[in-house]
């Protein structure tokens, strides 16, 4: 009996019975079903940085988003997006990763003075052919801004003997968090500050939680007669 060649072709009504299991479509091999791209889509929301009553200094930039996989040499994907304002900002991606392999997500946002903001990582996930995971990061803001308020500067003080009153020329105004100078500021030149007037030293990037912190004001006294 004499055998004929033939070939399959896509529109064979024989196909079915003659593809293997792995094969997934017409011309196609594991090695090519494979080369399929996996997706991820993801969500990143980056929590309100604590104003604390003063206007608005942390102001965001830029959120960075960095893909690496344990492939070796590892993948690496990167991507940036723009960012603005210190209130909760939601940022949706959707990019295209290699698969067979783990990845680790990390996103970081920086303001507009390049100082870290937010930041956070995701677990390690494995992604196959054609898959398409799904990643969202709740991100808490590192820091918060303090005002600290000088109220109503003294002109005098009571002398150190005696009834009378010392008069009071406040030149040098301080904050320290935790025992550490955050702002100092001075009278420019000769002046002082005015009396009972009110200061407000601003101070931004301080950690999140609980910490103490101290207002110092420093001057000249000076023997004064008569009513303050």
């Amino acid at each position: 009996m004499r055998l004929s060649k033939f070939r399959i072709a896509c529109a064979s009504a024989a196909m079915a019975s003659l593809l293997t299991a792995g094969l997934t479509g017409c011309g196609s091999s594991p090695a090519a079903a494979a080369d399929k791209p996996a997706y991820l889509k993801s969500s990143y929301v980056l929590g309100k940085v604590g104003a604390l009553g003063k206007s608005v200094t942390i102001n965001l930039s830029k959120l960075i988003v960095v893909a690496i996989s344990n492939a070796t040499p590892a993948d690496t994907l990167r991507d940036t997006s723009a960012v603005s304002g210190n209130a909760q900002v939601t940022v949706n991606r959707l990019y295209t990763l290699k698969p067979l392999r783990s990845w680790i997500v990390t996103a970081t946002s920086k303001d507009s003075n390049d100082s870290v903001i937010h930041t956070a990582s995701t677990i390690s996930f494995y992604v196959r052919p054609a898959d398409t995971a799904i990643v969202t990061l709740s991100l808490t803001s590192r820091f918060s801004m303090y005002q600290a308020v000088f109220s109503t500067l003294p002109d005098s003080i009571g002398a150190s003997t005696g009834s009378g009153k010392e008069q009071l020329k406040v030149k040098r105004l301080t904050l320290s968090v935790d025992g550490v100078v955050k702002v100092d500021t001075s009278a420019p030149g000769s002046a002082y500050f005015a009396a009972r007037s009110t200061n407000t030293l601003n101070f931004d990037y301080v950690t999140v939680g609980s910490h103490v912190a101290l207002l110092e004001a420093y001057g000249d006294f000076s023997k004064y007669t008569g009513r303050l």
